[in-house]
């Protein structure tokens, strides 16, 4: 993937803290003792640096009635330090890159259908120890209110990909178990934890409601972890900070703009599409459609070595077709 670094002189709109940068800043003010980082993870116990893959599997336990005592003392203990802020900061402190995704490449993202069947290896293709996706995406209802968030903090475990996500109020912490074999496994354990505490709790969704709310939560946030590691992802540094940085006016953070070309080019697309209308008003032989988005991947390398394959991913935009008389092309960008 190419990347060009732009200096930080006539930048500041894009060398401002981010909202990764002043979510830390929030975190690290209200938990001060996450500075000392060594000090916190001695006092939390050896486990604290990869408790949140632990405090899902306990959590799953208690809600079938298997964790015991000292698992859910263990949990208690590790929760007053806040275990997954324990591995963010530890993390965040060394290596900080911010995903900027546009607007419209992200609602393109979030409507596209879900790749049940891809392979759960996608996601342990995560090119840094920790990343911000800053994106608004859908994070369930409360009420008759949509919740938003502003973006999620994401890394790798052994076997689960964790999400930090951040609201205008508060975080909220999850996990993606990897150890499947397909996405939609993946998400299939999710649902049913979300079930078990819902009946734990007297919930009264049925079970396709539960699983339609899981799925519209997490298939955006794996949409947009699948296209950072895609083949033919459009993404480019736009900002790095320098030494003489100072934290207070710049960012911290390395800033990946994704998809500003092709946000704009979908953008122009579909405003041609929606001006000639849907009901073949523009003489065309063909009715003016959209060839919908979707996921495509394939393995590469020799089955006889296991350790030269390599999963591919794709994801190959929506194509406008006949809007305005004739069909839109798409231009596909191939990054080096």
């Amino acid at each position: 993937m190419g990347a060009r670094f732009v200096e930080e002189d006539g930048m500041s709109h894009r060398r401002r803290p981010t909202i990764a940068d002043r979510t830390i800043d929030g975190i690290l003010g209200d938990f001060p003792e996450l500075r000392d980082i060594d000090h916190v993870i001695d006092a939390a116990g050896e486990e604290a640096f990869g408790m949140c893959g632990e405090l899902m599997r306990l959590t799953e336990d208690m809600y079938n009635g298997k964790a015991d005592d000292d698992a859910l003392m263990r949990m208690d203990t590790a929760g007053m330090l806040r275990p997954d802020l324990v591995a963010l900061w530890s993390r965040w402190r060394q290596c900080r890159h911010v995903y900027r995704f546009d607007k419209g490449l992200s609602e393109a993202l979030s409507e596209t259908k879900s790749p049940e069947d891809m392979p759960t290896d996608a996601l342990r293709r995560l090119p840094y120890p920790v990343s911000f996706v800053e994106a608004r995406l859908p994070y369930g209802t409360v009420g008759c209110d949509t919740l938003w968030m502003r973006g999620f903090f994401v890394w790798a475990e052994d076997d689960a990909v964790v999400i930090v996500s951040v609201f205008d109020d508060r975080l909220a912490s999850l996990s993606i178990f990897t150890d499947g074999k397909t996405l939609g496994e993946a998400v299939d354990k999710v649902v049913w934890a979300d079930r078990m505490a819902w009946r734990n709790y007297g919930g009264l969704k049925s079970e396709e409601e539960q699983r339609e709310s899981v799925r519209s939560t997490f298939m955006p946030i794996i949409a947009h972890l699948l296209y950072i590691v895609s083949e033919n992802s459009e993404q480019e540094v736009v900002y790095r900070p320098s030494g003489r940085a100072n934290p207070r006016k710049a960012s911290p953070s390395t800033i990946h703009e994704v998809g500003t070309r092709i946000g704009r080019r979908l953008g122009q697309a579909r405003v041609r599409y929606v001006g000639v209308g849907s009901d073949g008003s523009s003489g065309s032989s063909v009715r003016p459609h959209v060839r919908s988005a979707h996921w495509h991947h394939y393995w590469t390398g020799s089955m006889s070595e296991p350790e030269s394959r390599r999963l591919v991913v794709r994801w190959l935009e929506p194509i406008f077709v006949n809007a305005g008389g004739r069909e839109t092309e798409t231009v596909v960008h191939e990054a080096s």
